[in-house]
């Protein structure tokens, strides 16, 4: 099946569509990751976002493009985003204590959101499906 067919499925949030989608596309966006970031859990963090940010943005998705183009420049762009804080932040990255202060209770669904992947992440179970599922179940 051709990428405008499954296109067509995962806007109309058809999980499996998206999936194969990333199927197709990870390795590629994981490569111009790494080599924007240099190191591999950098570019492993920024092929999550960029597929976070793409199913969250997918029925904004115009087709003036192909898919992949939209989806490589997400990338460069997330690539880009990520190169700025961590110029801007060359220090270690503080604890996330705040989300058990004020932070938590004002922001409820981020700091939900963000508990749910650093638990996923320390079980290694942080796969771009496995975070895209957990995020449609917080927001169900």
């Amino acid at each position: 099946m051709d990428d405008k067919h499954i296109l067509a499925r995962a806007r109309r949030g058809e999980l499996d569509a998206f999936e194969e989608l990333v199927r197709r596309y990870e390795k590629r966006v994981y490569v111009i990751a790494l080599r924007s970031s240099g190191n591999p859990e950098d570019a492993a963090d920024i092929t999550q976002e960029v597929f976070l940010r793409a199913w969250r943005s997918i029925e904004n998705f115009r087709g003036d493009s192909g898919f992949s183009t939209w989806l490589f420049r997400i990338t460069m762009n997330i690539c880009v985003d990520h190169a700025r804080h961590r110029q801007d932040h060359s220090c270690v990255s503080p604890p996330f204590s705040w989300l058990d202060g004020a932070g938590g209770r004002m922001f409820p669904l981020c700091s939900k959101i963000l508990r749910r992947a650093m638990r996923a992440r320390a079980s290694r179970d942080f796969t771009v499906p496995s975070l895209i599922s957990r995020i449609s179940a917080i927001s169900e």
